[in-house]
């Protein structure tokens, strides 16, 4: 006597195609909080001396950034730049963030110019809440160095 398997109940087979339909949608929603977290850090960040606004952009999983505004323009070049050949390149443009990569809620492994002191650090990158980045600019390891918190620039309206 041969023994078969009774056929799946239907309930059973709509069991499992349930559970197949949600992991699949899990596994996309954490493609997308990784997306969403990645484009947070995008956008126009005021220092917090007010004097700068830098412009930050993921392409390919790689964060750069450059100045787009300057508080006194009496100084339009990088002219503290230890490069002589440089100090005649303009301010605005001018690329400030340079090939951060995300590494967990970090952004780490770039290099950060200071056109004020005309030197480039290493820099850990981070956000606190989508209003606040944390930029960390330092010489051979992170504790000898110091931070910044930027603030998401948002243009004001107009006529208030």
């Amino acid at each position: 006597m041969q023994l078969t398997n009774p056929p799946r109940p239907l309930l059973s087979q709509l069991f499992t195609s349930l559970c197949i339909t949600l992991f699949i949608l899990y596994i996309c929603s954490l493609a997308s909080a990784q997306e969403a977290a990645t484009e947070a850090v995008e956008g126009e960040w005021l220092k917090s001396d007010g004097d700068a606004r830098i412009v930050l952009k993921v392409t390919d999983g790689v964060l750069n950034g450059h100045l787009s505004f300057v508080k006194d323009p009496s100084s339009p070049f990088d002219i503290n730049n230890p490069d002589e050949a440089l100090r005649k390149r303009p301010l605005l443009g001018l690329p400030l963030v340079k090939d951060f990569t995300k590494d967990g809620k970090n952004w780490t492994g770039g290099t950060v110019y200071d056109p004020k002191k005309g030197k480039t650090y290493k820099g850990k990158i981070w956000m606190d809440g989508e209003e606040q980045l944390n930029m960390r600019g330092f010489i051979g390891v992170s504790i000898l160095g110091r931070s910044e918190e930027w603030t998401r620039w948002t243009e004001p309206a107009v006529g208030k």
